[in-house]
């Protein structure tokens, strides 16, 4: 027996020892890589997704840590971590069987569209949990951590509605969880808040969670509490306290606002919600078989929900909705009156307020609407409708028929301007004239019919930012069954200009929709802005169906009118670039195969100008042609064809150069990266000098030549100065720095004259010595006065030394000087110059 016994505890220590030697031999690196597939194909197989874990090791004694996981679908939506740590206690594990958790903490966590939608398992039934809630009294009192880290949390579409990035820090020790935390996303500005969650008895109810929460930002400023109570036949959520300011708008709640699910039904509580002036009712019940919901909103605020074109804060909302019945066939009730319609600019808006007032039901396989415009300057807007209409919520269904019978009308006779500042255009556009539509739908929705027409009289529209204008707008449009025909559309620009329009659309059962439309230009000004005049002639044709339509036509500029602007825009700022990679395999990771369009426009559009496009400004004067053409996709236009130079000259650093060459040549590339051979030359200093741009338009290079050959320095001299660089003063020699650094493509220096000619206005500024008497030196500054003609006034230090010059071209090889001083003394000449 003895013997036996010897035997079974050798066995004993000898499996003991086995799995420790096992265990030992699990934890290794070697270990962690054998034990990953496995982890990989459990994860994939419970969770419906592709599960990845890379750089898995155990910590001493007892933690985990992993470089990184990645639970995927098949569209890449998911959860990814990196950087994962954590490290929990071993002895109170074993001996006391509580979790106490030293450090949780991730380098980042990205959550996009979770849970999954192609499968995966749901929160697990059965022992310690009571519906989709674990047992509180088990967590609080069983798990303690006393740091959690996750600095970068993003949680991006579709998990929520736009990217948020967060970071969070807290802990959660004794059964009180504290979290703090900051977000941002384009759609509002950064958060800071914090999170107080603990755990209460309540007599009747089995556990009780309790979180306090504060939110922090510029705008807005929230604090509230809520209660989570764990029940055996269901959970309760109470908020029984709720402050908040939005944007100068106070919200709170009038009474708790409770929700109950059970096995059997949702249930919300009849609460109450202030919003600034306005009040927010609910209440509602939904079980298996049917739906009572009732939704109540008395004087609320329309600036809070940002309606298009309703600024004025007296503008507000009443309504009811009421959604009773069965899941499979609910009837809903809508009522919307909407009050003190109008802008808040008073210029904008004349008599009393608008107002708004929509009726709206479905039930019984039917659905109306009826809407109602009043208050406007003539009859009110009436809008009315009767379709056939299923709709089921459980599941979620919607259909519409289209053999059932359809009936609607719109009928409206009213002012276009106030329509127009109530619902469709900002405070840039303005749109006036009388609209009078009368129209009848009856058919079905598979075989509808219009009948009737609208028209617009003594019309007009201005853009303020583009200047686009038209006068004396008017349009006529009819319907008859399955065609509607724009008869006319003609208006005036601000000058003598017309546009003019006609179109059809086709409609008829069984056959694609088709249209056609043409839109013809006669000496019409279509941009009139300080840096830009246009005068267009031509016509274009637009026709096609709803997959394919072409645009085609050609157009004839002139005059075209370009001033570049003396004050160019503050330079931008250059930002710090993190470029991420959330899936984590780099940059050449292959771009997602891109949709086909769902309505495909092909181009062929003709664009000429044989002359008079002028561009003017900072020292340039030219005339320009142009010959271009537009084929292809809208998404990726083909642009080929030039622009030439006819004429003109640019001021460099106070001289004129002519510019004899000028070519900007589009290839078809996409986006359009034109090429750019632009020659300017000036005769001074005995040479012919010649700067040369060419390249790409995105980074053109830049070439000083001259005749006889000279070093850039040189040439740049005797340009600006008419002289070698050795007799240059001090003066022009900073000049000189500066413009051999402006060529070579620096950014910005400092630069006295160019700042000083700026300031003064003037284009040539000029500090000279006279090298006949040592230190007399004198300021010059010139400007000139149309194309031909130069005026230059000189003044030194004495009292009678100044002078001024007037030059004037009479001919390319002629030139009338003349000049006087102070003392009256004056001389009159004329120059011929011969270049060969």
């Amino acid at each position: 027996m003895k013997k036996a016994l010897k035997i079974l505890g050798v066995l004993l220590f000898a499996a003991v020892l086995a799995a420790g030697i096992s265990l030992w031999l699990l934890m290794r690196p070697a270990g962690m890589a054998f034990v990953t597939p496995w982890l990989n194909r459990h994860l994939s197989g419970s969770t419906g997704m592709e599960a990845r874990i890379t750089g898995l090791r155990w910590v001493h004694p007892l933690g985990l840590s992993f470089e990184a996981l990645e639970l995927t679908g098949e569209d890449e939506t998911g959860l990814k971590v990196k950087g994962f740590y954590t490290r929990v206690s071993s002895r109170r594990l074993l001996i006391s069987r509580t979790l106490h958790v030293y450090d949780f903490r991730a380098e980042s966590v990205v959550f996009s569209g979770w849970p999954p939608e192609n499968g995966g398992s749901a929160v697990p039934d059965g022992p310690g949990w009571a519906g989709p809630f674990p047992d509180l009294k088990a967590v609080f009192e069983r798990v303690t951590v006393e740091s959690v880290a996750l600095p970068d949390l993003q949680l991006l579409p579709p998990f929520l509605g736009t990217a948020v990035t967060a970071g969070l820090r807290g802990r959660f020790v004794d059964g009180i969880l504290d979290l703090s935390a900051e977000a941002g996303a384009e759609s509002f500005s950064r958060l800071e808040g914090r999170l107080k969650v603990s755990r209460r008895e309540a007599p009747d109810q089995a556990q009780v969670l309790q979180a306090d929460l504060t939110l922090e930002s510029r705008d807005i400023s929230l604090s509230g509490l809520a209660e989570l109570s764990n029940l055996p036949g269901g959970v309760q959520v109470e908020i029984p306290r709720l402050n908040a300011e939005a944007f100068n708008r106070r919200l709170s709640l009038e009474n708790p606002l409770m929700l109950e699910r059970t096995e059997a039904a949702w249930v919300l509580g009849k609460t109450a919600l202030r919003i600034g002036e306005g009040h927010l009712t609910l209440e509602g019940h939904v079980s298996e078989d049917s739906v009572r919901i009732g939704a109540g909103i008395v004087s609320f605020p329309l600036d809070v929900l940002g309606l298009i074109g309703v600024t004025d804060p007296g503008a507000a909302v009443e309504g009811r909705l009421e959604v009773n019945g069965t899941l499979s066939e609910p009837v809903v009730r809508l009522r919307m009156d909407f009050s003190g319609l109008k802008p808040e600019d008073p210029d904008l808006w004349e008599g009393p307020p608008a107002s708004l007032r929509v009726k709206a039901g479905l039930g019984g396989g039917r659905g109306t609407l009826n809407l109602r415009i009043e208050d406007l300057p003539g009859d009110p807007v009436i809008l009315s409708l009767d379709a056939p209409v299923r709709m089921a919520l459980q599941p979620f269904a919607f259909s519409v028929p289209e053999d059932e019978s359809l009936n609607g009308s719109l009928t409206a006779s009213t002012d276009l301007g106030g329509l127009s500042r109530l619902f469709v255009l900002d405070v840039f556009h303005r749109l006036s004239g009388r609209l009078d539509v009368g129209f009848r739908l009856d058919g079905t929705p598979g075989e509808p019919r219009l009948q009737g027409g609208a028209r617009v009289v003594e019309g007009a529209y201005e853009q303020e930012r583009t200047g686009f204008h038209l006068r004396d707008l008017a349009f006529a449009l009819s319907a008859d069954r399955g065609l509607l025909r724009l008869e006319h559309f003609h208006a005036k620009d601000g000058r003598d200009g017309r546009l003019m329009m006609d179109g059809e659309v086709v409609m008829e059962p069984g056959r694609e929709m088709s249209f056609s439309a043409g839109l013809t230009l006669r000496d019409f000004q279509a941009v009139r802005q300080d840096e830009l005049d246009a005068v267009v002639n031509g016509t274009l044709r637009w026709s096609g169906g709803v997959t394919n339509s072409s645009l085609e036509g050609q157009l004839a500029l002139r005059p075209v009118e370009i001033r570049v602007p003396e004050k160019l825009p503050h330079t931008v700022r250059t930002l710090e670039v993190t470029e991420r990679f959330e899936n984590g395999r780099g940059q050449d990771e292959p771009e997602p195969e891109a949709r086909p369009p769902r309505h495909r426009m092909e181009l062929d559009l003709r664009l000429d100008a044989p002359d008079r496009i002028y561009v003017r400004g900072r020292g340039l004067d030219s005339e320009w042609s142009a010959r271009l053409r537009m084929r292809g996709g809208l998404t990726a236009p083909v642009l080929t064809g030039e622009l030439a130079v006819l004429r003109g000259r640019f001021l460099f650093f106070g001289k004129r150069l002519v510019i004899t060459r000028g070519r900007v040549m589009f290839d078809g590339t996409f986006p359009p990266d034109p090429t750019l051979d632009v020659l300017a030359e000036l005769r001074s200093g005995g040479i012919l000098g010649m700067v040369q741009v060419s390249g790409p338009a995105g980074s053109p290079g830049f070439e000083l030549d001259s005749t006889p050959p000279l070093p850039e320095d040189e040439i740049l001299a005797r340009l600006l100065f008419g002289r070698e660089s050795a007799r240059i003063t001090p003066w022009q020699a900073l000049t000189l720095a500066r413009a051999v650094h402006s060529l070579r493509g620096g950014g910005s220096a400092f630069d006295v004259m160019g700042t000083t000619r700026r300031m003064l206005q003037v284009d040539q500024i000029e500090i000279r010595s006279d090298e006949e008497q040592q230190g007399q030196t004198r300021v010059a500054v010139g400007r000139y006065v149309g194309d031909r003609m130069y005026v230059e006034l000189e003044h030194g230090a004495e009292a009678e030394s100044g002078r001024a010059r007037v030059e004037v071209e009479l001919t390319p090889t002629l030139r009338l000087e003349t000049q006087t001083g102070t003392e009256s003394d004056s001389d009159i000449g004329l120059r011929w110059r011969w270049d060969y």
